[in-house]
């Protein structure tokens, strides 16, 4: 029984040795990182070079960046109207539908209406009408 069971321990050590030759070396590091999802993204926004990269965290889940939602807060109230006249290709409606209403900036969210149900339902609007104009392309 023993000597199955060392050879199963063998085999799997070898496999993965196996696994890790065959991809991309700056991958390794994935696989031995400590960090938890919630750690992982919150790091991104801090480290993230532009504002591509760090708005990439609205793609998540709200409790992956529950702890720095000031800190995004204050970022989206301060860059929204410079996104607004630049419109950088990141900067969709599908992707500003992707925050967290209570998130949004005071001005955009007047806009868009009063109740929850309204803005709601003016955001599948501009995604709807995005990408009626992208197809139109």
């Amino acid at each position: 029984m023993w000597s199955a069971v060392i050879c199963l321990f063998v085999l799997s050590m070898l496999s993965f040795g196996g696994f890790l030759i065959s991809i991309n070396r700056e991958y390794w590091v994935t696989f031995f990182d400590t960090r938890t999802g919630h750690a992982f993204l919150c790091d991104l926004w801090w480290n993230g070079f532009n504002d591509k990269e760090r708005f990439y965290v609205f793609s998540k889940h709200p409790s992956y960046y529950d702890s720095i939602a000031e800190e995004l807060m204050k970022w989206l109230t301060d860059n929204w109207d410079g996104w607004e006249e630049e419109k950088p290709d990141w900067f969709t409606a599908a992707s500003i539908s992707n925050i967290p209403q209570d998130m949004l900036p005071v001005k955009f969210k007047l806009g868009l209406g009063g109740s929850k149900e309204e803005r709601r339902a003016s955001l599948k609007k501009m995604v709807v009408e995005e990408e009626e104009v992208a197809k139109g392309l």
